[in-house]
């Protein structure tokens, strides 16, 4: 590098950036020199340029350069194979420069621990075209049962293009805005399959190429194999970025998903055929990203919640409907992939779609206006989803950016518009549809009637989403895990019940087809690798005859994975709990909301608290892990039932457990029911957050209150988990947080552990804190 660019490069890290920055990367380069230095007088130095495009070799790592600027992250390809399960891969082999040109490079790549080298011929073509053709040398003849490709890429540069099977991973209409790469394989390695995964370090994303084998064990004979041909197209110099928008967002985030697209190739994308685009838009408060799609309890997450992320079951129905049918679709989960709105924003209005379907809920619905309307004019917008104040005529007046409201289950509506948007045909037959005319009048068709035979909808559209990051794994269930739905619906008739009040139009309950359930859950373990599956129906246990064939179905196909369910414990009997923990059930998620009848009876849950308890307390016997959910705020709620229902959470000691403010939704009974009482303190609606706010006072409670019940039940469920921790799980904590923390961390959080844990030894301190509002 001259002198006069490195001196300018260093004021301007000292101006933006600051001296400690500065410093980093001054050490950074002069330790890069001192390496480029040892590895030219080894001879594993090459460089070769072409058009200001230049790939240096070093030390087994390949860095591509543009005008000076690195593209990649070091190891741009990484090879890796298993030889009778024992996995190497090339980044840990010697590397020789074999031979040198003003355009290509041969290097030799000796693997330390198997018998091989590997010779890698890179080229570059001209006009951002580069080849990577690799070679096998066997030494010995090898029986190998695995063969691996690895891209690794830096959001430096954000214009990847390349092929794959000779076709498009993603859509070119993307190409200014993601960092996606598509492959292309010659020769017997057509059939490689993509796996996309993302690094926990930001500006960094793989992609990896898996590379068939005929059978369990090939025998490589002694000689030169063919390994593998990459092609790679980087586009013009004009297209190459210095600032990122990742970089801009600093937040790593990863579309290689959506790479599966269901186009068949770039010209029939170019045709201006019918696109809808379904997305669950992103969310975020104060850095802490929300849950929406997919929840009948849309909040935004704290610290507690970890990874947990419910699949958007209605997104991705729609979409595989659509699908099936014949209509190019695109499904995008904004929150899953942690897309910011800048950046989200930027890819809609690329992408184009003549259809934009938005999934809303009541409390994410301010946000989501306000995102939509800065960009969506020229967008025909589609907005549906569990909320009561979209279907009122007036919405689409006052926000007539939105053309279309899809109310209830959408699936079957959403087909009937897109089908009469592309066909011109009048839409004053598609029920279930709210939308503006070409005079600017709201029209409202009838509803649709429920879906009765769920197994009409094809499976849910999975693979243009990131499967690895949708969680909902009760008790720690083996990842990675898949939700499924086996059933819509609830005949029980809770006053506070979202989904079946708004989405289903009353207790109407479906079921599918047994053998249908689970020949999808045979799909997923065996064709997609889930590890656990999660039935997240409304309730999934109604109906003992259904259960037992279930089951059965699962023991005959012996379909050995483990499975949770959402369920009713009153339902329950010790036949059922038998039979389901010998087909594999894993855990079960019961809504217990409360420790006294009076109150379940009020919000007509019509639970027998009693035989709830006592199924609760026979599944934990059986070996079967439990997760009980409580809520604060039902009607008749008072300070003593709240110490009632906190200490029976304690008392059952489940595997874990969460508590709610009960959150009274438009549109639901129990908001009818505290309107009429003049008990509903706020209606805007970005305060229905049942995680941290009350909206709503009681006889006898206030708002913050019922707020200080939920902190005080989880400190002392927290403080529970901390007492029952066996020693075992405590060494494992503190070795953890050692190796993470640090000594004085590690120290401090002993401690603090310790004092708690002999203090509430005393007899003095045998009662737990009271709740902050209620006297002693």
């Amino acid at each position: 590098m001259k002198i006069f660019t490195l001196t300018r490069k260093i004021k301007r890290y000292l101006r933006e950036q600051g001296a400690a920055f500065t410093l980093r990367k001054t050490k950074d380069y002069l330790l890069f020199l001192l390496k480029t230095v040892c590895y030219k007088a080894k001879g594993e130095y090459a460089q070769i340029k072409k058009d200001g495009l230049k790939i240096i070799s070093y030390n087994g790592n390949i860095n591509i350069y543009y005008d000076n600027q690195e593209l990649n992250l070091g190891i741009s390809t990484v090879t890796a194979i298993s030889v009778v399960g024992v996995c190497e891969n090339s980044s840990d082999a010697h590397c020789s420069v074999k031979r040198i040109s003003s355009n290509s490079l041969i290097i030799r790549n000796r693997w330390k621990r198997l018998p091989l080298s590997q010779i890698w011929q890179i080229s570059l073509l001209g006009a951002g075209e580069i080849s990577i053709d690799i070679k096998l040398e066997l030494e010995e003849d090898l029986a190998i049962d695995a063969k691996r490709v690895s891209l690794i890429l830096s959001g430096n540069y954000n214009k990847w293009k390349i092929l794959f099977n000779g076709r498009a991973l993603a859509s070119s209409s993307l190409k200014y805005y993601l960092p996606i790469v598509l492959f292309h394989f010659k020769g017997d390695n057509m059939a490689a399959a993509p796996v996309c995964s993302i690094t926990e370090a930001a500006e960094r994303e793989i992609l990896n190429i898996e590379l068939p084998v005929e059978s369990a064990h090939t025998e490589y004979l002694f000689g030169t194999h063919e390994l593998t041909s990459i092609g790679i197209s980087l586009w013009g110099a004009d297209q190459i970025s210095q600032k990122n928008l990742l970089n801009q967002e600093k937040r790593p985030w990863n579309l290689l998903s959506l790479g599966k697209s269901s186009r068949d190739n770039q010209e029939q994308e170019e045709s201006g055929s019918f696109k809808v685009l379904l997305v669950n838009l992103p969310w975020q408060n104060n850095g802490r990203w929300g849950v929406r799609a997919g929840s009948r309890w849309p909040h935004i997450k704290d610290k507690a919640e970890g990874s947990y992320l419910p699949f958007p079951f209605y997104l991705a129905y729609a979409a595989a409907l659509l699908n099936k049918n014949g209509i190019k679709v695109r499904l995008i989960d904004a929150i899953a992939e942690e897309i910011p709105e800048t950046v989200f924003s930027k890819m809609i209005i690329n992408i184009h779609p003549d259809l934009l379907v938005v999934e809303t809920s009541t409390v994410s619905l301010k946000s989501d206006l306000e995102f939509l309307k800065n960009f969506c004019k020229d967008i025909p917008l589609v907005l549906c989803g569990p909320d009561i104040n979209i279907r009122d005529p007036l919405f689409l007046k006052n926000n007539s950016f939105i053309k279309y409201i899809l109310f209830g289950e959408y699936e079957f509506t959403l087909l009937d518009l897109s089908r009469h948007l592309r066909d011109g045909k009048d839409l004053a037959d598609v029920p279930g549809l709210i939308y503006l005319d070409n005079n600017g009048n709201v029209r409202e068709n009838p509803p649709r009637p429920i879906i009765e035979n769920l197994d009409e909808l094809p499976w849910p559209l999975r693979e243009q989403l990131p499967l690895k990051k949708y969680l909902d794994a009760p008790c720690e269930m083996p990842a990675y895990t898949a939700q499924m739905w086996a059933s819509r619906g609830c005949i029980f008739k809770c006053i506070f019940c979202v989904w079946p009040q708004i989405m289903y139009g009353g207790n109407h309950y479906r079921a599918r087809d047994v053998v249908k359930v689970v020949d999808e859950m045979e799909h997923l373990v065996k064709q997609m690798g889930i590890k656990s599956i999660y039935f997240d129906d409304d309730t999934f246990n109604i109906g003992k005859p259904r259960m037992l064939r279930f089951c059965h179905e699962i023991k005959r196909r012996n379909l050995n994975v483990p499975w949770a369910i959402m369920a009713r414990a009153d339902l329950m009997d010790e036949e059922i709990l038998k039979r389901m923990k010998d087909a594999g059930l894993y855990a079960v998620k019961y809504g217990v909301e409360s420790a006294v009848q009076a109150l379940l009876d009020s919000s007509n849950k019509a639970m027998d608290l009693k035989k709830a308890d006592e199924m609760i307390r026979l599944t934990q016997q059986l070996g079967i892990k439990t997760h009980l959910t409580f809520t604060f705020g039902l009607p008749g709620e008072t300070k003593e039932t709240i110490r009632k229902t906190i200490d029976y959470a304690l008392e059952l000691s489940p595997d874990s457990a969460q508590f709610s403010i009960t959150t009274p939704y438009p549109g639901t009974e129990y908001f009818r029911y505290l309107d009429e009482k003049g008990m509903i303190l706020s209606k805007d609606w970005s305060d229905y957050d049942g995680n941290s706010k009350s909206v709503m006072q009681l006889e006898g409670l206030t708002a913050e209150e019922l707020e200080n019940a939920r902190k005080e039940a989880v400190e002392r469920w927290l403080e529970h988990v901390r007492l029952k921790r066996s020693l075992k799980e405590n060494y494992r904590i503190f070795r953890r947080y050692l190796l993470s923390k640090g000594f004085y961390f590690t120290a401090k959080k002993t401690a603090s552990y310790l004092k708690k844990r002999c203090i509430n030894k005393m007899p003095t301190r045998l009662v737990f804190k009271k709740i902050h509002s209620c006297p002693n």
